[in-house]
């Protein structure tokens, strides 16, 4: 069953055209190419419906792997410096890459984070230079159910021992937003290109 969801996955990942931009085996992230479906303010600027944007995709076969007790401290330090690593990736690739030039800013999904809440997972994110909004489902709670569900096989797939933390109750899907300019003052390191 985890080989239906895998390959699954993969059909997806083709089918909404997301894209390995790096060989780094020590990447965790994809990327797709989308447009702003609404206004959203960051700093000074502001994003309308239609400005293209880079969505950010978890390579989930390369997250680490939570032991059975659950994402312990050892866990949190390992997924902190790949993430990092993968943000300096995805800046290196904006600034040299002329078919990445046109995005305004880099926005995502996740399960992993509350934006409403004060968890670690939270705070790093908005250290990071992250703004978190209120994700808003197309269909409501439907969709928010179906979302899950495939979440959840996700973790079931890669990652087993993640399922002790993920419950529907909790469950609540966040935005994530940086405008490319303030992820290449972080992220990007001198004399990439």
């Amino acid at each position: 069953m985890r080989s239906v969801i895998k390959r699954f996955d993969r059909f997806l990942r083709r089918r909404l055209e997301i894209f390995e931009f790096t060989r780094d085996p020590e990447c965790v992230l994809r990327l797709r190419w989308v447009q702003a479906r609404r206004e959203v303010r960051l700093d000074h600027y502001l994003i309308r419906p239609g400005d293209r944007l880079l969505e950010l995709h978890l390579w989930n076969e390369r997250l680490p792997i939570a032991t059975l007790g659950g994402a312990g401290l050892a866990y949190g330090v390992d997924a902190r410096r790949l993430m990092l690593k993968s943000l300096r990736l995805v800046a290196q690739e904006l600034s040299c890459n002329p078919q990445l030039s046109g995005a305004l800013a880099v926005y995502g999904l996740t399960g992993l984070i509350d934006a409403g809440a004060t968890t670690g997972g939270e705070k790093l994110a908005r250290r990071l230079g992250f703004r978190l909004l209120p994700y808003q489902p197309p269909l409501g709670r439907f969709s928010e159910f179906w979302e899950y569900v495939y979440a959840r096989a996700l973790v079931w797939a890669y990652n087993p021992a993640g399922l002790r933390s993920l419950r529907f109750s909790k469950f609540r899907r966040t935005e994530i937003w940086m405008l490319k300019e303030e992820l290449l003052r972080r992220f990007l390191e001198p004399g990439n290109c």
